[in-house]
């Protein structure tokens, strides 16, 4: 098996390493397959009816993506050429070979043609299904081509959304091994691929922090909330100004010019009322979708009397990011994302909250 090399030297091995925005071309998408029955409450499917629509999410995304790149007349654009791949991790070797017999029996229903894409069926153990906050952090390098890009995993600890009292469940003994688990397979899978990317580095991170409590525009700018970072089920022992130390130093690049990293972090107030599970994550709140403008959940004047809570988050969000500047010293432009009536207790994701991108 491939190694993944670790480096005690952070200043060496992160000084020219950022971390992507979503919108960044991307190799993989990561899923866990469901099969905690506490998460997915059903009296009469358990977990069978997420599991359904997550295969579906795999097909759609690997089968899209392998079509494209059929019909691509630009075959100079080698990131188009390569079509996505979709790991769903299986927490168990019999989850994994239900779940293979499962791709091959529609795969025969289709007359012998592949439904299923560039789906890779691993085993992962875990003990809920978010890994957009237990999977790795994929950080790049600013050296070199592209696809030769030097990659490292960052690791973050995690306490499941709060601790043993506070938590959304306990113990999370597995979910604490994802990100090194997932780092490993990848390293192992593309190391045979015919289509080979470079070594996957992995490092710990010592703070307790989930991916849905961050948002980068890739170019030095951290959105998050003081409401989830700053949260006393979180890191105690640490202030705002060492966390964002912290953020900084991992996921922002180092500048030419002064030999330093620069960058900045966006603390918004507050995330969504209600969102007891992860205490006010950004990324069902507020995202960035290209270099200075961001997407904002928003309650509308008509929502005011019913989701008063939210009606007044989402004011204080805007009133901060009309004030804000990002880490190039530009304004934000803001655009709103209605969100639906209180009563239903749905809320808008700006993002598909299950996946997580492997650059």
């Amino acid at each position: 098996m491939s190694s993944i090399s670790s480096s005690s030297c952070m200043k060496n091995n992160l000084k020219y390493y950022y971390m992507p925005p979503e919108w960044h071309p991307h190799r993989a998408t990561l899923i866990l397959y469901p099969h905690n029955e506490n998460t997915f409450r059903s009296v009469y499917s358990k977990c069978d009816m997420a599991r359904r629509e997550i295969c579906n999410v795999a097909r759609a995304i690997a089968c899209w993506c392998t079509n494209n790149d059929d019909n691509n007349n630009n075959k100079n654009d080698a990131t188009e050429r390569i079509a996505e791949d979709v790991f769903l991790f299986c927490s168990t070797k019999e989850e994994a070979l239900e779940l293979e017999n499962e791709l091959s029996l529609l795969d025969e229903t289709n007359s012998g043609s592949s439904s299923r894409g560039n789906i890779i069926v691993q085993v992962c153990k875990s003990d809920d299904t978010w890994i957009r906050d237990t999977g790795p952090t994929f950080v790049i390098s600013t050296r070199g081509q592209q696809q030769q890009q030097a990659m490292i995993g960052l690791d973050w600890n995690f306490n499941a959304y709060g601790g043993p009292k506070e938590g959304c469940y306990w113990p999370c003994h597995n979910d604490l091994q994802i990100a090194s688990t997932v780092i490993q397979t990848l390293q192992d899978y593309y190391s045979t691929s015919s289509n080979p990317c470079t070594e996957i580095q992995h490092q710990k991170v010592d703070i307790i922090l989930e991916g849905g409590s961050i948002q980068t525009d890739g170019e030095g700018t951290i959105l998050t909330t003081s409401e989830c970072l700053l949260h006393p089920n979180r890191n105690p022992s640490k202030t705002q100004q060492e966390i964002e130390s912290i953020l900084l130093q991992h996921l922002v690049t180092l500048n030419d010019d002064d030999n330093d990293k620069t960058g900045k972090v966006l603390w918004l107030p507050k995330g969504l009322a209600y969102d007891q599970d992860t205490n006010g994550h950004i990324d069902n709140f507020c995202c960035f979708v290209k270099p200075a403008q961001v997407v904002l959940a928003w309650c509308d004047e008509s929502n005011k009397e019913l989701d008063h809570e939210n009606y007044k988050r989402c004011r204080q969000a805007l009133e901060f990011l009309e004030r804000a500047t990002d880490a190039k010293g530009r304004k934000i432009k803001v655009w709103k994302l209605s969100l639906p009536p209180p009563m239903v207790r749905l809320y808008t994701y700006t993002h598909v909250f299950l996946l997580f991108s492997f650059f």
